[in-house]
Order: C-alpha cells, then structure tokens, then sequence
C-alpha cells in the first residue's frame, strides 16, 4: 500500500512538472531549460531538468518518461564540445 501511495505522489509530481516545463518550452520555444531556471510558481525547473538527464544516464528513468521529455525537445544525452547540438539556440 505504501509504495502504491508514493509511486502516485511520484507520478502527480512528475505530472505537474511536466506542466510547467510544458508552459517553458511554449514561451521560450525549446526545452534547454537554463539549470538556475525557476518558475513563477517557484519549481526549480532548470535543476528538475538536470535531475531528468542524470536518471537517464544512469539508467533510472523509466521508459514512458524519456518518451515525454523527448516529445517536448529535452536532450536527455549530453552533446559534444564540437557537436552540433551545443551551438547556440536561434
């Protein structure tokens, strides 16, 4: 029963989350979240971004929640120095 009650505690927490990074990447247009970033609510979303990619390097982040954070345009894998992916956003 605990561990029910904590995976949805886990769960809305991600949930609403996932809202306010949601509501970031509709006003900035993209998800690289600066890591200081908080929201007018007061969530940490830049270090809950940071938190998301270091689960999923070390292969904690379940598979429906890389999903997600994809579709929204979080780069979960760190790039490169001279890739591409690190040059600045438009």
């Amino acid at each position: 029963m605990f561990r029910n009650s904590t995976h949805r505690r886990s769960e809305a927490q991600f949930t609403r989350v996932l809202l306010e990074l949601r509501e970031y990447v509709d006003a900035h247009g993209h998800a690289e979240v600066p890591y200081g970033y908080v929201t007018a609510r007061g969530v940490r979303l830049g270090a809950w971004v940071s938190r998301k990619r270091h689960a999923y390097r070390t292969g904690q982040l379940a598979q429906d929640r890389i999903a997600v954070l994809l579709a929204l345009g979080v780069r979960l894998k760190r790039a490169r120095p001279d890739s591409p992916e690190t040059s600045p956003l438009p």
